[in-house]
Parts: structure tokens; C-alpha cells; sequence
């Protein structure tokens, strides 16, 4: 009778495990490999890159700026970034990379412009959405705390992704560099503050494939990425996307620098801001084109649809301060995914059925042993 109880406890938790299983399956996505409409720079090669397991950057710039609320501490927040992506490994090695056209002669950028809305939770933390990312090649010399040497005006669009609903992300197997351990839903599309080192915050967000029809060929759009390895098969992909990680670290010159006289921004860099804002269709704080600011402020009077950096803003006075910033990232890597299928319910009933299965014959196999 013991074995037979013992048979039904490892049925039970057979049953439990794959439900279990399902659950967070049902929203998952899963890291891969792709190809990437990208040229690898020494030893020229390419495009296509394939094989890619990530993509990194050297350092970007994101400026956030704070319209309501409390400074760094409860409101509502639209950030802009500029993120080159430099590296990419093709599963075996990282490689510096360019755009499409990139030559030795030549080089080109390939530049991530991100346009963010957020709300500030716990002091160092915020959530994110909606947003988008495009995907841009550029030329020049790139400054991350210059919007003016972006590129973005004279850039060439090469692929659009939209912020998607949290979901679980999950490390691939097999595929090479992929993320360090499994991400929860409840930790996707948010900034902590890092507990170790003040200023630094760690960013997570998932980004999903949505070019519109007329910027789609075979090598822009949505196929700008391409050929995710299916690691479901014969399952059909229904999913295809970007998982970003990332630091971004407080930048300390920039604090406290009168931006509304310069030098740190001019007009023509808050005219960029706002355009990447409206190209990533963030909601005009004042009259049209207006997604990022409404003016450079003069400070001092909290919260404002105005852009302005406090030299206060740590560690003390946050409450009387903007709580506008600039960050480097520190950090920033993007993971090709895939969506994790659904099991279908015939599926879980054949799996229950030989779960059933074997814990009989165990329960038999040890009961003939005892006897």
C-alpha cells in the first residue's frame, strides 16, 4: 500500500510540474539566435550576420525628463535614449559591427533611438510602457551626451519594435551568450535602483517586432531581424523580439550644469529629443512636438514639462528639485526572442497519461522487490 501511495505522490507531482510548466509558458519568451542586417567591421564581412546571440553597446546616453509628482520619488517620467550598438557575437566571438552599408573606407552606426513613458514608484524605481525602439544607421563620430551628433536627422530607419506586455524571459539552451539566469514577468519593462552604488539603476525591457508594412523588404523591417532559430519546432514562432538588459549610471559632470545657458544641450538638441519623441509617439507634454520637453526651465520649482539638471538632485533637497537626469549606460545588451508555445491540452493529457503509466508500473516493479 505504501508503494501505491508513493506511485499517486509522483503522479501528483508530475501533474503539478507540467501545469506548473504551462502556466508560465503561456507568457514566456525565450532567448535565441538570429540574423541581424548588420557588417562586421574587422574582418569586413557581411551583411547578413548570422548566428547572433546579442548584440552590445558601448555606451549610450539617455536623457528622462520629469513632468509630475515629486522628484525621484512618485510621478511621471518620459525618457529618450541613443544606444550604438558596437559588438555582436556570432556564437563564438564578439566582433565589432556597423550598419548595413558599412565599409572599411566607410563606417557606418547602428544606433538604437528609444522613446520611454514611466511612472516612478519606490525612490530609484520606475515602470515602464507604452514605448518603442527604431533602429537606425547613422554616420559621424557619436557623443551619447550630444543629441547633435546622433545622426538621427540624416539616419537611415531600418527596423521599428514596440514595448510589449511584460513577460517572463528565459535563458535558451545551446545558443551561446544568452542572460545570466530567468527573468520574472514582474521584473520586465522596470528600473531598479542598484543597492550597492548610488545613481546606478538596472533596466530590463522586452520589445517586440512592429515595422509597418511599407518599411518591410527582405532586409528592413521586420526582417531587419531574422531567422530566429526555433528551438520548439515544428511549433511556428508567433513571437519575435528584442529582451534588453542594461545599467544606467547617473552622470555626475552633467548634474548641476545650467543647461537653459548651455553648454551641456542647445536648442537644436532639444528639437532631436522631441523628434525621437514623436517618432516613438510619445504623448506632447505642451503644443505639438513636444513628446520629450516643452523648454529648457530655470530650475527650482519641482516637477515641470521643462528640461532642467539640479546639482541637488544627490543626495539631499529632492523634494524642491526637477528630477530631471542624464545617464551613460553603463550596460546595455539585446537578446534576439521567441515566444515559448502553449502546450495544447491534448498534449497535457498524453503526458498525464504516461505519468499515470509509469507510476504504476513503479509502484508495481517495487512491490514484486518487496515480496
Amino acid at each position: 500500500m505504501i508503494n501505491n501511495i508513493r506511485g499517486i505522490t509522483v503522479l501528483s507531482a508530475a501533474c503539478i510540474a507540467l501545469l506548473a510548466c504551462s502556466t508560465v509558458l503561456q507568457a514566456s519568451v525565450v532567448t535565441t539566435n538570429a540574423t541581424f542586417e548588420a557588417t562586421r567591421q574587422i574582418p569586413l564581412a557581411g551583411p547578413p550576420l548570422t548566428d547572433i546571440s546579442v548584440g552590445r553597446s558601448n555606451g549610450g546616453g539617455i536623457y528622462t525628463n520629469q513632468y509630475t509628482g515629486t522628484a525621484g520619488t512618485a510621478g511621471l517620467v518620459h525618457t529618450v535614449a541613443s544606444v550604438p550598438i558596437n559588438v555582436m557575437r556570432d556564437g563564438v566571438n564578439f566582433t565589432p559591427i556597423g550598419g548595413p552599408s558599412s565599409t572599411l573606407l566607410a563606417p557606418t552606426n547602428l544606433v538604437a533611438f528609444i522613446g520611454l513613458e514611466g511612472t516612478i514608484g519606490p525612490p530609484g524605481s520606475a515602470s515602464f510602457g507604452p514605448g518603442r525602439a527604431l533602429i537606425y544607421e547613422t554616420t559621424g563620430t557619436f557623443d551619447p551626451r550630444d543629441p547633435d551628433t546622433w545622426g538621427y536627422a540624416a539616419g537611415t530607419l531600418l527596423a521599428e519594435f514596440v514595448l510589449s506586455p511584460p513577460q517572463a524571459v528565459i535563458p535558451g539552451v545551446g545558443i551561446g551568450t544568452t542572460i545570466a539566469s530567468a527573468v520574472p514577468a514582474s521584473k520586465v519593462n522596470v528600473s531598479l535602483g542598484d543597492v550597492l552604488t548610488i545613481g546606478d539603476t538596472d533596466f530590463q525591457f522586452l520589445f517586440e517586432e512592429d515595422s509597418p508594412a511599407g518599411l518591410t523588404t527582405a532586409t528592413t523591417g521586420d526582417n531587419w531581424m531574422r531567422d530566429l532559430f526555433n528551438l520548439f519546432a515544428p511549433n511556428p514562432i508567433t513571437f519575435e523580439g528584442l529582451f534588453v538588459e542594461g545599467e544606467q549610471d547617473l552622470d555626475q559632470q552633467a548634474l548641476g550644469q545650467q543647461i537653459s545657458s548651455a553648454p551641456l544641450l542647445t536648442a537644436s538638441d532639444l528639437a532631436i529629443l522631441n523628434a525621437i519623441a514623436g517618432a516613438t509617439a510619445l504623448t506632447d507634454l505642451g503644443g505639438v512636438g513636444t513628446g520629450f520637453a516643452t523648454a529648457f526651465g530655470a530650475g527650482g520649482g519641482g516637477p515641470t514639462t521643462d528640461y532642467y539638471i539640479d546639482l541637488g538632485l544627490f543626495p539631499a533637497g529632492l523634494a524642491t528639485l526637477e528630477g530631471d537626469f542624464y545617464a551613460n549606460t553603463a550596460e546595455f545588451n539585446a537578446y534576439p526572442v521567441i515566444a515559448a508555445p502553449i502546450p495544447e491540452p491534448a498534449t497535457l493529457f498524453v503526458w498525464a497519461g504516461l505519468g499515470l503509466l509509469a507510476s504504476i508500473v513503479a509502484s508495481f516493479q517495487r512491490r514484486r522487490i518487496s515480496s
